[in-house]
């Protein structure tokens, strides 16, 4: 729990704390944004019936090729001037993991910081993201074509 019944803080008060820090640096980001496909690697429930029309396949994404990961999955969101989103997270809860993924297109990549919200270009031209996550945790990214010309995005909700 986060607090206790005499109100003090309980166990993961500060792990929630940083949590919602980080949420709302990505907030304006996160809530301009329409989920387009989720994917996940072949080892979240496999053979299991419910599964099936829950989540898209690799062979559906946009932006990714081959196959994921274990215990990982893809979020692919656009905003309403069709910019790319990835968000990558790691579904195990005991292991840190070193993740690559593949891209389709030479792409220009952007972080989304959790600390400022603003995207600063972290590959100017790839076709493969590398990525540390610690257990649990996600990232999110905007992918453009690198033969355009790089530009940065921020969206501000009214109030």
């Amino acid at each position: 729990s986060t607090v206790k019944q005499d109100g003090t803080p309980d166990v993961f008060f500060d792990d929630q704390k940083k949590i919602h820090r980080e949420f709302k640096m990505l907030g304006n980001t996160l809530m301009a944004l329409e989920n387009v496909n989720v994917i996940h690697s072949d080892d979240l429930l496999p053979g299991c019936a419910h599964m099936e029309g829950l989540a898209e396949t690799m062979a559906d994404s946009r932006h990714l090729v081959g196959t994921l990961p274990n215990r990982v999955s893809v979020g692919e969101f656009e905003d309403a001037y069709g910019n790319q989103y990835l968000m990558v997270l790691n579904r195990d809860y005991d292991t840190d993991q070193a993740i690559t993924l593949d891209l389709k297109d030479n792409s220009r990549v952007y972080e989304v910081s959790r600390i400022t919200g603003q995207q600063n270009v972290i590959w100017d031209e790839t076709r493969q993201i590398n990525v540390s996550l610690a257990k649990g945790d996600a990232i999110l990214y905007r992918i453009q074509p690198a033969a355009e010309e790089a530009f940065t995005v921020e969206y501000r909700l009214e109030k």
